[in-house]
């Protein structure tokens, strides 16, 4: 994915921005305000937040949908969703610090690597 010529690569950069952007809003949201502030943390008291990450969460998804789509065809609809629930199960499984460190660490490698 990383280096075929096939792959829309204007379209996976703006997911991994996206994804970047998800990332920092989850943070703020669980970490700074939910753990520092010691705010609750609900759609009543964050709807701002709520509606960047849905937004952020949207974008994502249909542009990696589109960069994948050229080489994969409708197989692209089956690998997003296999890496959904791979996220789902990873985020139901582990504490948010352990959620928001491993996503800084895996974006990173791929912002180094993604050229």
């Amino acid at each position: 994915v990383m280096t075929s010529p096939d792959v829309s690569h204007e379209w996976f950069k703006v997911g991994l921005a996206a994804s970047i952007a998800l990332l920092l809003v989850k943070a703020y949201v669980e970490m700074y305000t939910g753990r520092l502030q010691k705010k609750e943390v609900s759609y009543k008291t964050m709807p701002q937040s709520t509606h960047a990450a849905i937004l952020l969460l949207c974008l994502s998804g249909l542009s990696f949908h589109l960069a994948l789509w050229p080489v994969y065809g409708g197989k692209a609809m089956f690998i997003m969703f296999a890496v959904g629930i791979f996220l789902m199960n990873f985020c139901l499984m582990f504490p948010t610090i352990v959620q928001n460190i491993v996503a800084f660490a895996v974006l990173t490698f791929f912002l180094q690597v993604y050229k």
